[in-house]
């Protein structure tokens, strides 16, 4: 079971040891079959991208693991920002500069130095995109952002929001699902992820993010700076259409784009870092790199995790309340005030459903298992609303008893300092 550590506190208010590990465990200690882990995907057809047509139903959710491990990521402590910026390159030939950013900066600079924000390059140009056992996966690189009049799908079109996230083939449900939260509330952040440049690629800037134990993610203070090649996965049949996260239909790129850097993000992963994640993920033989190791899904500190690389604040990972707090709340009334809190505060919200067994009925209000939506809204009846990454098939509004019953027994939010 992972450990909480001294002076952290759950929704319900309780610190003391007893209570903080007891609500806790609906978290870690859950059975196999609640897995904390989502991940799922669907083949589109034409339609998809170019209306909101015909729903397509998707496929069975990705096998998932049933651990529940904490990732760790490496990092060191923040350093002050100032206005001098030193790079480090992923493709140096020195072995020590192989890994991680942080442990390569770490090994050019000795350990510390005030006043710079500490930056690692690389490109992201083709990521491995086709997972073993697909029946249908993509066939090529090809480049669907060009349109067929001449022009490319614009970058931004207008201010980023949710709806300019449309999950395709890929199960990373969890991804999608945190870009298009990050976007509805934050949109200013998503803007200063993403640019292009002159020569037709992206320059994409996420702030590096490490671990601080049970589910939680802050910023180190350094800067991730990826070009990103436009090419991306498509079908031979559709070569106008990406495979993965839409752009034809939502009408933007930037989506497509920082899907990709985020697929490109192990390229400058440690070999710990790396093992941490097959840990995590219950991985025996070789990690998956690039798009394949996105279709394997997300635990809630991953979305943690990306949540900090998206908008540089603090994430954390809340359990489900099982008791009474110390002011006489129920759970009920301490998670839709936290969900309240935090929507007003414009912090996104994400959750997961459970995975069903072969002997269960699906979820009702047309929730699909083991996907991961965002929570947009607690309504006056006490209903909480549901976003679809799927950018369609947005479920019924829920009950807090049916939340519980049908989802993972945490959610994960930016928790600002």
């Amino acid at each position: 079971m992972t450990e909480l550590r001294d002076g952290e506190r759950t929704p319900d208010g309780t610190t003391s040891e007893v209570d903080r590990a007891s609500a806790w465990r609906a978290d870690t200690d859950a059975e196999p079959k609640e897995p904390d882990d989502v991940g799922d995907s669907y083949t589109p057809t034409e339609n998809d991208h170019w209306s909101d047509g015909e729903t397509t139903e998707p496929a069975e959710p990705e096998d998932i693991d049933t651990t529940d491990p904490s990732a760790e990521d490496a990092g060191e402590p923040s350093e002050p920002v100032g206005p001098d910026t030193t790079t480090v390159s992923a493709s140096d030939d020195d072995p020590l500069l192989r890994g991680e950013f942080l442990d390569r900066v770490k090994s050019v600079f000795g350990g510390s130095g005030a006043d710079r924000v500490r930056e690692i390059t690389d490109t992201v140009d083709t990521p491995e995109f086709q997972s073993p056992g697909k029946s249908y996966p993509p066939d090529r690189y090809g480049t669907p952002l060009d349109r067929p009049d001449g022009t490319r799908t614009p970058l931004f079109d207008g201010v980023p929001t949710r709806e300019q996230t449309k999950q395709g083939e890929l199960g990373d449900c969890g991804v999608i699902a945190t870009m298009g939260a990050v976007a509805a509330h934050r949109p200013e952040d998503i803007q200063a992820a993403v640019r292009e440049n002159e020569d037709g690629t992206y320059e994409v800037r996420l702030h590096a993010a490490k671990s601080t134990g049970a589910g939680g993610y802050e910023p180190t203070g350094h800067i991730i700076k990826l070009t990103v090649t436009p090419d991306l996965p498509v079908h031979d049949e559709l070569p106008d259409l990406p495979a993965f996260a839409d752009s034809v239909g939502t009408g933007a790129a930037w989506a497509p784009v920082l899907e990709k850097a985020i697929a490109g993000l192990d390229q400058v992963w440690t070999e710990d870092r790396a093992d941490s994640w097959k840990t995590v993920h219950n991985c025996k033989g070789e990690m998956p790199t690039g798009y394949v190791r996105l279709d394997d899904g997300t635990k809630s500190g991953d979305r943690a995790e990306l949540m900090v690389q998206l908008t540089g604040v603090p994430a954390e990972t809340w359990p489900l309340p099982t008791g009474y707090n110390f002011e006489g709340h129920a759970p009920k009334r301490q998670v839709l005030d936290h969900f309240v809190e935090k929507l007003s505060n414009d912090c996104p919200i994400v959750v997961g459903t459970r995975k069903t067994r072969v002997d269960e009925q699906p979820p009702p209000k047309d929730l699909v298992a083991g996907h991961a939506y965002e929570v947009t809204e607690v309504d006056d009846k006490g209903f909480i609303h549901l976003r679809n990454p799927y950018n369609r098939q947005d479920p019924l509004p829920v009950t807090f008893e049916e939340f519980r019953k049908h989802f993972l027994p945490n959610y994960t939010t930016l928790e600002p300092k």
